[in-house]
């Protein structure tokens, strides 16, 4: 070996453990960052789900609420909710009945007259109206148990694959008649939070997957 190749060795041999000891430091921070990017995901999944969480039994709870609350008071709950039942006919049919009688109208008293025959038919419609705001009560009753069942059981992406579709199809739809009926702003306090919860839903979903 020359002199100058006994010179050249241990340089070359310190240049190959500078570069090593880049690459190491490099992986190392790659590792680092990694590491990092895998906490805050970590976090913000955490989060989400947690925000979730709270978000789902709210609307759980109130959607027990709201089924009892249609089941008890139909009519209250028709004017709480903005397409309210129409109040019952007044006078009743016994009141029309005898006030024809009184007037001597050209009614025969065997049957209805014409005003007796309205009224009847308007109550009955409001008696169809209050069964099917009641049974659509159970229905949301039945929904919200199911619910907070999921939630008992722990199963929040089967809960969030539920309330993404609720929070587009049934608060959706119910913004559109809502709107269609006059009440716009009630129509929006359906369809936004919906959205708002689907949206939610739907990052859970997306994290958990």
């Amino acid at each position: 070996m020359t002199v100058g190749a006994a010179l050249y060795q241990p340089q070359l041999g310190s240049q190959r453990q500078t570069a090593g000891n880049t690459v190491a430091r490099l992986q190392i921070r790659v590792v680092f960052l990694f590491e990092i990017f895998e906490i805050k995901q970590t976090v913000r999944m955490t989060s989400i789900l947690s925000a979730f969480k709270a978000v789902s039994l709210i609307f759980a709870a109130a959607a027990v609420g709201t089924g009892l609350h249609a089941i008890v008071d139909p009519v209250g709950f028709s004017k709480s909710f903005g397409l309210q039942i129409s109040p019952p006919a007044t006078p009743d049919a016994g009141t029309l009945k005898k006030d024809a009688a009184t007037r001597n109208l050209m009614y025969t008293t065997d049957g209805p007259t014409p005003k007796e025959e309205a009224a009847i038919s308007s109550n009955r419609r409001r008696r169809v109206a209050m069964s099917y705001v009641s049974l659509m009560g159970v229905r949301q009753l039945a929904t919200g148990t199911i619910l907070l069942t999921f939630a008992y059981q722990g199963k929040w992406t089967e809960m969030a694959t539920i309330l993404a579709i609720i929070g587009i199809l049934v608060a959706g739809t119910d913004g559109i008649y809502l709107s269609r009926d006059g009440a716009k702003k009630l129509g929006q306090f359906h369809a936004l939070p919906g959205a708002l919860i689907s949206a939610l839903a739907c990052a859970v979903i997306w994290t958990e997957s």
